[in-house]
């Protein structure tokens, strides 16, 4: 397999071996690769009937996954050899669904394959970026026709005599910016080498001038029969609905041939996402990084050994575990492989933490477990220090029983989140007027966050409630919403076992806790309650002053 640096000359046979598989991801374009070369150190190879894009991220050595009908498995094999005779890990990116499954078939205990929510595309029907329908689109059409009152203005097809215009319009977006950083420097010689190869890459743009000047502009082009993918949009920033008057106008002009616009990532910016967004996507696609790993995730080959670690670590039946397994698992378990079989586990889970008002990432970590075979090998140990290695966020964790804080201590985590137990005994106090209502996911989450608000909260997003609430569900619960006879309210997450009402979570407190639990205790017909908070530990380079609240721990 011998890779050279990418040239003009490559497009055509790259371009056919693109075109068979039919791939939306905006990294698999010729144009796209040859405009950012520079930059990535981009070089190619063919092999075994496919086509490989080799690249630098920095500090790595990188693979696209191969493409084209050739034998893929083949091609990977290969790609593995070579790395291991240069002694580093194999890493491929973009890898879509339809091949990631297909690697834990075929080399199973061999990849760690996880998605970057910043690496997502975000990809349109043109229909809807042209007629920009609806109520959640009306801030768009709002926008551009503040463009219009201006009636001076055009738009034009990008040519070989307008498109060094170009250039100027993103020095003048450079000058707004108050920082440039390596990635827009970048962009800039990227936006350079379109403009030189326009024709010679296929690219397809447009310009948008205002009274004769250039106020924005796009250039984008085929990514398969169906889709067109947009690589730059520059517009004046201060200038009212130029940014989605010249969307618009390009994929009415350059696009309404396709069925989809494929509008790239937001690289983490905050602003970028929340500007793709309210686009409202029909696809969010997920593109994986793999890479050849002793820890590697788990995949749905592996059901049977990951259900014989739960059930003899935890002791619950099938029902529960395939609720989880049908839920919550999703490329989010990592394991260690012995004896062709996974052996050792622990899972992760994305949530923020509150601290100091704002919101900072974080991972849950729960599922750890160890078939008894094989304990007493560091094993669990191993999986944690590499997801806190790999991520670089604090991991937090909630122990299922007190003894298990030293064993987790040893692993760097430090006791920070409240406790408690409290049990309660039903009495004849006054319980008249209070009523228990239904409640959504969303209003419990809302709820949820307004009363534990604090430092050291634990925030779940909706989808993570959701499934807390059918967990509970499952485990013959209810989550309700608590309305008193003063019209104040709280929410209760609770479930019977053994004859106990056992509090999961809850807003309530003192008083009023004491006269809900009375009047659930009365209508479930049992004599205690009880509330029992096991705290939680943290895992953190950064040491934090508060005493956090993580009660609802997903199970």
């Amino acid at each position: 397999m011998e890779f050279k640096k990418i040239r003009l000359e490559d497009k055509e046979w790259m371009d056919k071996l693109l075109f068979e598989e039919h791939l939306s991801a905006c990294e698999f374009s010729f144009g796209n690769n040859f405009i950012w070369g520079e930059g990535y150190d981009v070089t190619l190879a063919k092999s075994h009937g496919c086509g490989i894009i080799q690249y630098s991220n920095g500090t790595d050595i990188c693979y696209s996954a191969p493409f084209g009908n050739g034998d893929k498995r083949a091609v990977i094999c290969e790609l593995m050899e070579l790395c291991k005779n240069e002694a580093r890990a194999l890493i491929m990116y973009p890898v879509l669904d339809g091949l990631k499954d297909k690697l834990y078939d075929w080399f199973p205990g061999m990849f760690d394959i996880s998605a970057d929510r910043d690496d997502f595309d975000y990809i349109y029907t043109s229909k809807k970026l042209i007629e920009l329908k609806g109520r959640k689109l009306s801030s768009k059409r709002n926008h551009i026709a503040r463009f219009c009152d201006d009636p001076d203005w055009s738009y034009e097809k990008i040519t070989k005599d307008n498109v060094r215009e170009c250039i100027g319009m993103d020095k003048y977006w450079l000058s707004e910016k108050s920082e440039i950083n390596e990635e827009i420097e970048m962009e800039t010689v990227a936006i350079k080498r379109t403009v030189e190869n326009f024709e010679a890459l296929g690219m397809v743009g447009g310009i948008l001038r205002q009274h004769g000047k250039i106020v924005a502009f796009t250039m984008g082009e085929k990514l398969n029969s169906d889709t067109l993918v947009v690589h730059f949009e520059k517009a004046h920033a201060d200038i009212q609905g130029a940014y989605p008057m010249i969307c618009r106008q390009f994929v009415l002009n350059e696009g309404k041939d396709y069925t989809y616009i494929n509008r790239e990532e937001d690289t983490g910016d905050m602003g970028l996402r929340q500007a793709k967004l309210s686009y409202q996507p029909d696809i969010i696609l997920k593109k994986y990084s793999v890479i050849t790993s002793n820890i590697v995730t788990a995949g749905k080959n592996d059901y049977e050994a990951i259900f014989d670690i739960w059930h003899k670590s935890f002791g619950d039946d099938k029902e529960y575990f395939d609720f989880y397994w049908n839920n919550r698992f999703d490329d989010n378990m990592y394991v260690i492989w012995a004896d062709n079989k996974p052996v050792s586990m622990a899972s992760v889970l994305s949530v923020g933490i509150m601290c100091d008002d704002e919101e900072i990432s974080a991972k849950y970590i729960y599922a750890v477990a160890t078939h008894p075979d094989y304990r007493e090998r560091g094993y669990a140990k191993k999986i944690i220090d590499y997801i806190y290695n790999k991520f670089g966020e604090p991991l937090i964790l909630q122990t299922a029983e007190e003894s298990l804080e030293n064993y987790y201590a040893n692993m760097g985590f430090v006791s920070t989140f409240s406790k408690a137990d409290e049990k309660f005994v039903k009495t004849n106090s006054d319980s008249n007027g209070i009523l228990f209502l239904d409640i959504e996911p969303k209003e419990y989450t809302k709820l949820r966050n307004k009363h534990f608000n604090k430092n050291g909260f634990v925030v779940w997003d909706i989808d993570a409630i959701e499934y807390a609430m059918k967990e509970n569900e499952l485990c013959n619960g209810k989550t309700v919403k608590i309305m008193y006879s003063d019209n104040s309210s709280d929410i209760i997450m609770y479930r019977i076992e053994d004859s106990i009402l056992k509090v999961v979570e809850t807003t309530a407190k003192g008083e009023k806790l004491k006269s809900a639990l009375n009047a659930l205790m009365d209508k479930h017909n049992v004599e205690n309650a009880e509330y029992k908070n096991n705290g939680g530990m943290i895992r953190s380079d950064k040491k934090f002053n508060f005493e956090g609240y993580i009660n609802l721990t997903l199970g």
